[in-house]
C-alpha cells in the first residue's frame, strides 16, 4: 500500500491574506491543493493533508503544528502504507501520468528513499516562463522535486536525522559537519570545474547519512520540480494551466 502525506502549513503570505495556508490559493479556478490531490488520487491508497485546508477530495485533513518536522510526524503516525509518498501542496502543475511515472519507478528500484531531479534543459523547455535554482554537475544542470517516494519504516529511522538537519538548516558550520566538509566543497567547486561532483557521489554520501540505500531518478517531466511559492509566478503558472482543461480525478 502507498500512503501519500501532503504538506499545506506554508502560511498565504503575499497571496490573499484570509486564506490559512498557501495550499488554498486559486490557479486557475482551482485551488492548489485540489490541483496535487486529483493528479495522486489515481495510485494512493490513502491521503493524509496537513494543513488548515479544505477540500472535497478524498483524504484526510490533519491539524497542523508549528514546524514542517512535527507537521511530518503528525501525518506519519496515521499512514498505513508499506511505502509513503511526501509532497509539498504548491506544485499545480502536477499530473496523474508523471506521478504515476515517479512512484512506479521510485518502488522498482527497491531502495529507502528516492528523490526526483529534472535536468535544466527540460525545464526551461516545457517552461520557459519559469525559474527555477539549478544545480550543475558531471552529468548537466539539475533542480529537484517536490516528491519524495520513500519506504514508511525508512521514514521512522530517519527522523532524528531529519530533524537534526532541520534544526541546523540556518547554521552552515554545523550543517557541513553533519553532511560532511567533502561535500559542500565539492559543491561549491562544482561552480567552477562541474566534474568534481556527479550523482553516483551524492548517493553513497547520503545513503551513509541515513544508513540506508538513496537513490536520484531523473525525471522527463518537469512538473514535479515546478513550485508556486510568490504572487509574482501566478500569472505564469495560469498562463500554463488556462490552456488545459481541469479534470478531477475523485477515484482512488
Amino acid at each position: 500500500m502507498l500512503s501519500a502525506i501532503v504538506l499545506a502549513g506554508a502560511p498565504a503570505t503575499g497571496f490573499d491574506e484570509s486564506l490559512k495556508s498557501r495550499a488554498m490559493v486559486k490557479v486557475g479556478g482551482v485551488t492548489m491543493l485540489d490541483r496535487v490531490l486529483s493528479a495522486l488520487t489515481s495510485k494512493c491508497d490513502q491521503i493524509l493533508v496537513v494543513g488548515d485546508v479544505e477540500t472535497d477530495l478524498q483524504a484526510q485533513i490533519l491539524t497542523p503544528a508549528k514546524t514542517l518536522m512535527e507537521n511530518i510526524d503528525i501525518a506519519l503516525k496515521k499512514v498505513t502504507g508499506d511505502y509513503v509518498l511526501l509532497a509539498t501542496s504548491d506544485i499545480p502543475l502536477i499530473n496523474k501520468e508523471c506521478v504515476s511515472d515517479f512512484i512506479e519507478k521510485g518502488i522498482s528500484l527497491d531502495c529507502g528513499f528516492v528523490y526526483p531531479i529534472c535536468k535544466k534543459e527540460k525545464c526551461l523547455e516545457k517552461y520557459p516562463n519559469l525559474k527555477r535554482t539549478y544545480v550543475t554537475i558531471k552529468e548537466g544542470s539539475f533542480t529537484g522535486g517536490n516528491l519524495m517516494l520513500m519506504k514508511k519504516d525508512f521514514l521512522l529511522s530517519i527522523m532524528p536525522i531529519m530533524q537534526d538537519l532541520y534544526l541546523a538548516r540556518k547554521k552552515p558550520v554545523k550543517l557541513a559537519k553533519m553532511i560532511g566538509f567533502g561535500v559542500i566543497w565539492k559543491l561549491l567547486l562544482c561552480k567552477i570545474f562541474p566534474n568534481a561532483l556527479d550523482i553516483d557521489y551524492l548517493e553513497n554520501k547520503v545513503s551513509n547519512i541515513f544508513g540506508q540505500r538513496v537513490k536520484a531518478y531523473i525525471v522527463d517531466d518537469p512538473a514535479i520540480c515546478e513550485d508556486l511559492d510568490s504572487p509574482e509566478e501566478l500569472k505564469a503558472f495560469e498562463d500554463i494551466l488556462g490552456e488545459k482543461k481541469w479534470v478531477s480525478y475523485k477515484n482512488i
